[in-house]
């Protein structure tokens, strides 16, 4: 399936060939009928899991850039508030979800480094 956009002043249109040679015109109000929202929260929140789930079990996060899990945790919980005034619940849900486990790693992120830095204090 090919797709492109095509661009007018007073709308636009995706143009999609399909196998046959024939051809789909989706405009935009038929794409405002269509919701992506659920399924992107979906995929986004689940890409993040793993590793979560892994600094969550192994407690381990010198490999992670602080400055990443701080700008991360901002960005979600800046995307719920957003879904708060969109009264979206698939931007909601996703960034509370990420949020909660964001802010579990940068508890530990940060915790690491203070721990590192005190045993810097201690040592001769």
């Amino acid at each position: 399936m090919y797709t492109s956009p095509a661009f007018s002043v007073r709308s636009f249109s995706y143009i999609c060939r399909i196998r046959g040679g024939k051809t789909l015109h989706l405009t935009h109000s038929d794409m405002e009928h269509l919701n992506f929202g659920p399924f992107a929260a979906v995929l986004t929140t689940t890409a993040f899991l793993p590793q979560a789930f892994k600094v969550i079990r192994t407690k381990d996060t010198k490999s992670l850039s602080l400055t990443m899990y701080l700008f991360m945790f901002c960005g979600t919980v800046l995307w719920m508030l957003h879904g708060f005034n969109l009264n979206d619940k698939a931007i909601i849900y996703a960034n509370i979800i990420t949020s909660a486990l964001n802010a579990v790693i940068l508890s530990l992120k940060i915790s690491d480094l203070l721990k590192e830095k005190e045993a810097k204090k201690k040592a001769p």
